[in-house]
């Protein structure tokens, strides 16, 4: 049914019927987009009002996308920016000029495709991301950009995104994750997202695990698309002189930090996620040396790689500020370490508090003494957070990785993931990020993709080291109260990783003391 007002609040209404209908993510055959074209060209073609970079992968491609439109941006470009899942606002998904889309443009873009949706819903099934791509590209039509980066949203050849004409693809590093809808293999999933490379268009390519980069440069070649190789931006970090490290470039500028003791300022204000966009002049600022993650700097390159294509090289100072540039994007919920976080709201929590919670049945082993809170109330809160959404076998080995060069251990362990991560190539990663944890706690169901108490528990248990040192694993029924049982120990570093959506809920109680 047409809608009788263009209010933001009720477009979100419309909108989530459609989330509804397809509460699971499920891969069709190229032929599924033939209603988003249907509807883009019922559009007038939104898709052909400005150039596109298109951005596939299995990791790093939304933070290469946003280091990508942070780079035009600086540049003096109107540049848009469609990336997902969002963290805490639908609206972190579609990014103009920098700023996350008004309501108003959200809600009259999204109001005009939705009209054309009913229209068409007997000829055509379009998912929630099929919907909320043709609104990304009627609100960039709309406010008049000149440049657009879209991330895919779920492999490539039938993405929603793959019906755009390009200027430049990128493919960041493959990777296992969705094999039941993309393929067991890492060839199969690779072919898939190959399916972005478009001939005579030159394609980016990341570096890849052993053995598929030189075949997916095969690909793309087969394809007549252009082989832009990352590795002229490899970047290394120069630690001659500790309390000053630095970043070098195989043939460029090096670029200091800040040193990291562990008393940086938080990444973000645990309420509104930062945006992917900065100053477009000035000098770029003293980078934080917690911000140089080894998955940022893969992205780094990928990104740089992608501007002197697009902007031309840069030497000197001028390669200096654009790595300064990529290495300051910031996404929510990826390897996102904070420090002093209160949680908002939260009453405080006394000695042990176990509220809400079940550990196999019991109550939560008592905290240590040293690092309890002291039984008088206090404000809620932790010196420590560590946010990662990753929940693949790459990305949990890359956090566990980080965790180690912040010496962050013995941490408490916030984990939460989707009935369909509960496969065995999560496994060995898995075992490492538990048994670096003191506690563990999981989450009651949230939403209709989590996995019951049960399963989740067994899929843990059996990874858990053996021996009674192994931590129980307890439940909380809310974030607010995972987080408030964190709190009972606030020296004591919290780890919450797994899911994405849980990362949303987290940040949104989170709060700079």
């Amino acid at each position: 049914m047409a809608s009788t007002t263009d209010s933001y609040g009720a477009f979100l209404q419309r909108l989530k019927g459609y989330e509804r209908l397809e509460p699971f993510p499920r891969s069709r055959g190229p032929e599924k987009l033939a209603g988003v074209k249907r509807m883009a060209g019922a559009l007038g073609h939104p898709e052909r009002a400005f150039s596109v970079v298109h951005v596939a992968g299995t990791n790093g491609k939304g933070m290469t996308a946003a280091m990508i439109a942070r780079l035009l941006d600086r540049a003096g470009l109107a540049t848009g920016l469609y990336t997902s899942p969002h963290v805490a606002d639908i609206r972190e998904r579609i990014v103009l000029r920098g700023a996350l889309v008004a309501e108003a443009l959200f809600a009259k873009a999204g109001h005009r495709v939705l009209d054309l949706a009913d229209t068409h819903s007997a000829d055509f099934h379009f998912s929630f991301f099929d919907l909320l791509t043709l609104i990304a590209l009627e609100a960039f039509r709309e406010d008049g950009l000149e440049w657009v980066v879209l991330e895919t949203g779920l492999g490539g050849l039938s993405d929603a995104t793959n019906i755009v004409p390009k200027n430049l693809a990128v493919l960041t590093r493959i990777g296992l994750d969705h094999q039941h809808l993309l393929g067991e293999d890492l060839k199969s999933i690779a072919g898939n997202k190959l399916g972005i490379v478009q001939a005579g268009v030159p394609t980016v390519l990341a570096g890849q695990p052993p053995g598929l980069e030189s075949w997916m440069a095969r690909q793309i070649e087969a394809s007549h698309s252009t082989v832009l190789e990352t590795s002229r931006f490899r970047i290394a970090v120069d630690r001659t002189l500790p309390h000053q490290p630095a970043l070098l470039l195989p043939h460029g500028p090096s670029l200091s930090l800040s040193p990291a003791d562990g008393q940086t300022p938080p990444l973000a204000d645990g309420k509104t996620p930062p945006l992917p966009h900065g100053p477009a002049r000035g000098r770029p600022p003293l980078l934080d040396a917690s911000l140089v993650t080894g998955p940022r700097l893969i992205c780094a390159a990928n990104a740089l790689t992608a501007a002197e294509h697009l902007l031309g090289s840069a030497e000197g100072e001028a390669l200096s500020a654009r790595l300064a540039t990529v290495l300051n994007t910031k996404l929510p919920g990826r390897l996102d370490l904070r420090h002093h976080q209160r949680i908002s709201g939260g009453e405080g929590s006394t000695e042990g508090t176990t509220e809400g919670s079940t550990v196999n049945g019991a109550k939560p082993a008592a905290a240590l003494p040293e690092t309890t809170m002291p039984e008088t109330t206090m404000p809620a809160a932790l010196d420590t957070v560590v946010l990662d959404g990753g929940h693949n076998p790459d990305a949990i080995q890359a956090l566990c990785d980080q965790l180690a060069h912040w010496n962050i251990r013995q941490y408490t362990l916030l984990i939460s993931l989707q009935k369909d991560k509960l496969v065995s190539a999560l496994e060995p990663s898995l075992k490492r990020l538990l048994a670096g944890a003191r506690r563990i706690i999981t989450l009651a169901p949230q939403n209709v993709r989590a996995p019951q108490r049960e399963t989740l528990h067994a899929f843990l248990s059996a990874l858990l080291p053996p021996g009674k040192e192994s931590p129980p694993l307890e439940e909380a029924e809310t974030p607010r109260t995972a987080l408030l049982r964190a709190s009972e120990t606030p020296r004591r570093p919290l780890v919450a990783a797994g899911s994405l959506w849980m990362m949303g809920d987290v940040i949104q109680l989170l709060e700079d003391l």
